[in-house]
């Protein structure tokens, strides 16, 4: 459905939803901007889209970035990196362990091969059940509770301990090949990566 915004005391339009969407992330149509579109009653500033008194169904995609506050690159990048400590200190605690339970004889290189693999599962293994725990339960990791992330539907509201083990799943898939996917938040309007997009999460600012 077409959209008008009001301009320097004129009228722009008719201009469908991606333009829309465009000028509202190029900042051309800004929070105080007059939109309209048919169905609504009166024209409305674009930050007030999502009142509920409006008697228009606007998409989720076309409405005001200050409803959810998206999280970009480098903050998620951030979380991510102290997720990764924390996991790389949990395996080399486990790994240790299990190694000296073993016995593992560093100089047998058959053994030392079955120990790598093992420890290799052992990561994918702590990686699923780090991530789908704290997201199921809290609603962020570790490292995004430190930098004020969380994850929700493009609702808002909380991801189920089912949607948090799809979204692993689907964060294998951002990884390959060279972790493109995730290199996406860098340029979506929603800063979504690749595995949001499949399963229509976002990472917010608290």
């Amino acid at each position: 459905m077409d959209w008008y915004y009001a301009e320097a005391g004129r009228q722009v339009g008719p201009i469908d939803d991606a333009a829309f969407r465009r000028l509202a992330a190029e900042g051309t149509i800004r929070e105080e901007t007059l939109v309209w579109q048919a169905g609504m009653s009166a024209w409305l500033p674009y930050r007030d889209l999502n009142v509920p008194t409006r008697n228009c169904a606007l998409p989720e995609s076309v409405l005001p970035a200050g409803r959810l506050k998206y999280a970009g690159f480098w903050i998620r990048f951030g979380a991510a990196a102290i997720d990764g400590i924390i996991e790389y200190v949990i395996l080399l605690m486990v790994g240790g362990l299990a190694f000296g339970i073993a016995g593992v004889d560093f100089n047998n290189l058959p053994a030392m091969m079955f120990a790598e693999g093992a420890l290799l599962l052992v990561q994918l293994l702590l990686g699923f059940a780090f991530e789908v725990w704290f997201i199921g339960k809290l609603g962020a990791t570790p490292g995004k509770l430190v930098c004020g992330l969380t994850v929700v539907g493009s609702d808002g509201t909380k991801l189920s301990y089912q949607r948090a083990m799809a979204r692993y799943g689907a964060k294998l898939i951002s990884s390959i090949p060279f972790f493109i996917g995730y290199l996406m938040v860098a340029f979506d309007i929603e800063k979504r990566a690749l595995h949001d997009r499949i399963c229509d999460t976002r990472v917010i600012r608290k």
